[in-house]
């Protein structure tokens, strides 16, 4: 619990940085979505090529 403090010291928050999380966190989201349904697409092709 102490070293999160010791840390995030030498971090300073810019308005920037908030817009850059934003983007990234959709991009994850979205490519997340993606890989979700492209998985189960290739998982459901694997199968049904093995039967």
């Amino acid at each position: 619990m102490l070293r999160l403090p010791l840390a995030l010291r030498g971090v300073r928050y810019t308005p920037a940085s908030h817009d850059l999380l934003r983007r990234n966190l959709t991009v994850y989201r979205v490519a997340g979505l993606v890989l979700l349904f492209v998985d189960g697409k290739l998982i459901d092709f694997l199968f049904s090529v093995r039967a």
